[in-house]
């Protein structure tokens, strides 16, 4: 082949047929298993063509199954170089960067991806893990103009968006996050109206920023007080706002002149589309609106604000009628603990979490980050599943699509927040989950026993913990799984103070007692308190319900991890491991202690958590296994009472 054909081919984008050959051969090789056959024969190909695109993608894709990725990665900046529109490319350049921590570089190249095949979710996905929980810097207008199509795609995480968005709003409306409290009202309206990621995602998540919660007050109070409601944004913010405040459940202050004003606006014959989007951005609509025909006007903002307050609601009571019962609930903490999530059941979510892949038992616990490898054959076939304490669903509803085959059980306290698990689970078509109200206490009446159980943030709002635990342990078949998940007394540090914060001004908890709870700590944090500012940034402190919940819930216990080791032995079950959010976890426990570290020992997690006593701020999680034959003993571990 003469020079003139080797530049026709380049300019077509193809490779001369020696080229060709070796790639195939090395790729042939890597196929069966001989990397290092493979390794020589891309080595070969790229002394023959160092530019080439086709080359160096292969080359590369074939250092990532390796987990070479920084010679990877120089790889395949080279292929993006050369061949600038190949999605594939850009795609894997992305996830190579990601593995690599440069998320900036990564949201760069899967940005470029998207701009070539806007309707790929797997590229929105790629996007999503490498702009998640951070700030997005001023140069990274590509990825920024992808953000309210991220907001929009199946399997999002809201929450994982919210410092990206946060800090596009930030960067547009500087000033107005600067000093909130002087803000215009209608300028804090403009300016969330013309963020589009932030409209995208109010209608769908609590927001935890408090400069932002100010803006957005200073909005709502613009929304009722203004005269002229002819803006085009008006109607469009009314709507999402009045979505995101249900959400919150009017946490947000107020003052006595706007309650004044929604109480005349709400008395008005004729309400208006603009009147209902008002004054549900300040108290629910219900008794404003038929629920049998709660509209006839042409669906759009005012619609959607009905169908979340009035619709769903009604449905909801109906739903909690009929609700079956599995045990009496008799315990006089239990009763208590019923009656705080029958009137604040919680959380109130929109996006469901969804597994992207039913698994086994054992394939499901083998991919989770921190939890020893386990052999778990007997159960791969239809295991019978019972999440213990379900709240409003999210996790069960998460369960119920993660273990393939499943018969899930999912049992609380409250009709309330049964009622709201049971209708999300029919809105997203999940079929193999039954709901029952049922108190943990009473649950040794049942013949039913579990290949696995889930009780997540409900054995330590008992009186005594242990007991739960269990008669959880006695359903677990033996050799069975449980998931665990309880307080940590080092990680609660800024509810502590809150609570004393409680305790101290005779708070109630009732809107007025939450709402007062909150300014004081949010006045704390911002004079330099950092336990309460921590406390600040979790999603639960922008939520009535969850307020209650965090600061001002009838019983509440916290462990550490000596006593959480002592009532595994106590119950003969077997400690799996943590589950961690990420691997960032184990490589900074052996950081600290060192490269031979065993993740499964919980001496060790213990000495890391002395030294990090945020490392389990939301509360330990983890897995533990019923031995053999075990059963549970006898015993008492009730952590530290509130």
């Amino acid at each position: 082949m003469n020079r003139k054909q080797r530049r026709a081919r380049k300019a077509a984008g193809q490779t001369s047929p020696d080229l060709q050959a070796l790639l195939r051969a090395a790729r042939e090789h890597a196929a069966a298993g001989d990397a290092g056959g493979a390794e020589v024969r891309y080595q070969a190909a790229l002394a023959q063509a160092p530019r080439e695109a086709e080359c160096l993608f292969y080359y590369g894709t074939f250092l990532v199954d390796l987990g070479r990725h920084e010679e990877a990665r120089r790889l395949l900046e080279g292929a993006a170089k050369a061949r600038p529109t190949s999605v594939a490319v850009w795609a894997n350049l992305a996830a190579c960067q990601i593995a690599t921590g440069d998320r900036k570089a990564a949201a760069h190249s899967a940005a470029k991806a998207l701009e070539r095949s806007p309707r790929d979710d797997s590229l929105r996905g790629l996007l999503r893990e490498a702009v998640s929980n951070r700030p997005l810097d001023a140069d990274e207008t590509a990825a920024m103009s992808h953000l309210p199509g991220l907001v929009a795609a199946p399997g999002i995480v809201p929450a994982e968006l919210l410092e990206p968005v946060i800090s596009v709003f930030a960067r547009s409306a500087g000033r107005l996050m600067a000093a909130p409290a002087d803000a215009d009202g209608e300028a804090c309206c403009r300016a969330i109206a013309a963020c589009a990621p932030l409209m995208a995602l109010l209608p769908i998540t609590l927001i935890n920023d408090t400069a932002l919660e100010a803006v957005l007050t200073a909005a709502r109070n613009h929304l009722l007080l203004a005269s002229d409601r002819g803006a085009e944004w008006f109607l469009p913010l009314a709507s999402a706002l009045a979505r995101h405040c249900f959400l919150a459940e009017f946490v947000y202050e107020e003052t006595p002149e706007e309650a004044a004003a929604v109480a005349d606006l709400a008395r008005r014959d004729g309400l208006e589309d603009a009147d209902l989007c008002v004054i549900g951005c300040y108290r629910p609509i219900s008794g404003l609106v038929a629920e049998a025909a709660p509209t006839g006007r042409t669906p759009g903002p005012a619609a959607s604000v009905v169908a979340l307050q009035v619709t769903a609601p009604a449905e909801r009571r109906r739903i909690a009628e009929e609700m079956p019962a599995l045990t009496a609930v008799r315990d006089e903490i239990s009763s208590a603990v019923q009656g705080q999530y029958e009137d604040n059941p919680y959380p109130r979510w929109v996006v469901p979490a969804i597994a992207p892949t039913a698994r086994t038992v054992e394939g499901h616990l083998n991919d989770v980050p921190g939890v020893a490898p386990v052999s778990m054959p007997s159960r791969s076939v239809r295991p019978k599943v019972l999440v213990a304490g379900c709240g409003t669903g999210r996790h069960a509803i998460y369960t119920a699509t993660a273990f393939a085959c499943a018969e899930v059980l999912a049992i609380d306290l409250s009709r309330a927040s049964l009622a709201y698990a049971r209708q999300k689970a029919d809105e997203f078509g999940v079929e193999n989950l039954t709901f029952a109200q049922a108190d943990i206490l009473e649950l040794g009446r049942l013949d039913d026993r579990f290949d696995v159980i889930e009780s997540s943030g409900v054995l330590h709002h008992m009186a005594d913990p242990m007991a739960g635990w269990r008669v959880l342990v006695d359903l677990l078949k033996p050799g069975g799984v449980m998931k665990v998940g309880l307080y940590s007394e080092a990680g609660r540090a800024g509810e502590r103070r809150a609570q004393a914060i409680v305790r101290e001004r005779g708070l109630r908890p009732d809107a007025e007692g939450i709402r007062r709870m909150r300014a004081e700590v949010k006045a704390l944090a911002a004079a330099g308190d950092d336990s309460l500012r921590l406390l600040t940034k979790a999603l639960a402190f922008y939520s009535a319900s969850e307020c209650r919940d965090l600061v001002f819930h009838v019983m509440e216990h916290r462990f550490s991890i000596p006593e959480i080791e002592a009532a595994m032995a106590a119950l003969s079950l077997d400690f799996l491991g943590f589950h961690l959010p990420d691997l960032r976890y184990i490589e900074a426990l052996r950081a600290q202690l060192g490269p031979e570290v065993d993740y499964r020992s919980l001496a060790a997690w213990h000495r890391f958590e002395q030294a990090n006593p945020l490392a389990f701020i939301g509360m330990y999680q983890f897995w533990c296994r019923k031995s053999p034959g075990g059963d549970a003993a006898t015993g008492t571990t009730r952590g530290t009472p509130l």
